[in-house]
């Protein structure tokens, strides 16, 4: 929990919108700018692959913790773009 606010205080949580379909992505910043996809139970960073995935007691890395919180919160900057640009963004966050 504390990594999570941590995120939220720096307002490091970004919600990136397509337009006009309206599809959503989170994005969260890593500590050395690094930006991680994070998507309904899955984010990108190494945490979540070693402490989630290989772990079934963890549920959730501080990026997931940190969405829900700023979701729930309504802490979190909007990136509202044409749909063209958001697929290519996004092309390049997993890249």
């Amino acid at each position: 929990l504390p990594g999570a606010l941590e995120i939220l205080d720096r307002q490091m949580v970004c919600r990136w919108v397509g337009v006009p379909s309206e599809r959503a992505t989170w994005m969260v910043k890593g500590k050395s700018s690094s930006m991680y996809v994070c998507l309904t139970d899955f984010c990108t960073c190494p945490a979540f692959a070693y402490s989630v995935l290989q772990k079934p007691e963890q549920y959730y890395c501080k990026h997931l913790l940190a969405v829900r919180l700023a979701e729930a919160l309504g802490k979190f900057e909007e990136r509202r773009m044409p749909d063209p640009e958001y697929a290519a963004s996004l092309s390049k966050s997993f890249a």
